[in-house]
């Protein structure tokens, strides 16, 4: 044998001893969601975990260190649990079974208001939200625990916009779908051009008494004579509010200028339909009369600020256990 050989032999040897490097395991990503139940679980974990990155990150004062490490320890929870596209995925899941728009065609129909073909569309302002699982508050003051409902943001919900005999346009705080509009509803110049607004799971997540009432008495003045509002509320925020119930919520449209036209609860929900109410006046003497038929609220919800005295208290969705 050659040394040529000898040196071959050797080298086949090493590399026959040579070993493979291990490839690091690929970062699966979360299976996809199918049920409802996990897709709650999805949209509540995200909301609390955003709720209090949000807190944390937007506080006053200069964070500690505990603070610091708790938003980094945040922020890696929100990766685990699949970040903002999983909370997407979780929304299409629970938003595909919802009944506003089972609802809203179902009373507009009863009511004879459901457009025939060829005639013109009902024109509607969708103002679009979703709610997350309670979240838990604590009163020191009167030793009570109160939950209340946050608006989760970019919610996913076209339905309405895929009726035909709606000219639907929707809104949102925080959109995150190309048809639905990012526009901030209390930023919204009132024009009366609407026949229809729908609002659901949102007075309950806006965040003052004051905004509360600005948006209702809002959403009156979007409305043509005639118009409808649709709200859908859960049902924990009426029944078991230690400041609401549904004949409060009644009286208070009623002192804006609605006139409740039909509702109804579910196990979860508590659904409304008001008409916005026809008051006749003169418009020269600003006397009753019947020649002239104008939508306006009632001489007591003029003034914003004596509703808010009258009804401040009632704005709350919170409710004790």
């Amino acid at each position: 044998m050659t040394s040529n050989d000898g040196m071959n032999a050797a080298g086949g040897n090493k590399k026959k001893k040579k070993r493979k490097k291990k490839r690091k395991a690929a970062t699966l990503a979360p299976p996809p969601i199918k049920s409802r139940k996990v897709a709650r679980v999805v949209t509540s974990k995200f909301h609390e975990i955003t709720h209090e990155l949000e807190r944390l990150e937007n506080s006053p004062t200069k964070l500690k260190h505990v603070e610091k490490m708790r938003v980094q320890e945040l922020k890696q929870e929100l990766d685990n649990l699949g970040g903002r596209q999983r909370y997407q995925d979780a929304s299409k899941i629970s938003t595909r079974h919802n009944r506003t728009v089972k609802y809203v065609c179902s009373v507009l129909t009863s009511l004879q208001l459901r457009p025939r073909k060829k005639e013109k569309k009902l024109k509607v302002l969708e103002i679009v939200s979703s709610f997350s699982a309670p979240q838990t508050l604590f009163d020191h003051s009167s030793n009570t625990r109160f939950f209340i409902f946050y608006k989760l943001k970019g919610a996913i919900n076209t339905h309405l916009l895929d009726v035909t005999f709606m000219d639907t346009t929707a809104i949102d705080l925080n959109s995150c779908n190309h048809r639905i509009q990012q526009i901030d509803f209390l930023d919204l110049k009132p024009s009366s051009a609407y026949d229809v607004v729908v609002s659901s799971m949102v007075i309950n997540c806006v965040p003052t008494k004051e905004q509360r009432l600005k948006m209702l008495m809002n959403i009156f003045k979007h409305l043509k004579v005639n118009g409808h509002l649709f709200i859908i509320l859960p049902l924990l925020c009426i029944r078991k509010s230690a400041f609401q119930n549904c004949n409060k919520f009644v009286l208070l449209l009623n002192d804006i200028g609605f006139k409740l036209k039909h509702s109804k609860t579910s196990p979860k929900l508590a659904f409304f339909c008001f008409e916005k109410k026809i008051v006749e006046v003169d418009v020269n003497n600003n006397t009753n009369t019947s020649h002239s038929r104008i939508g306006i609220p009632p001489k007591k919800s003029n003034n914003e600020n004596a509703l808010l005295k009258k009804w401040g208290k009632h704005l709350k969705f919170q409710f004790a256990v």
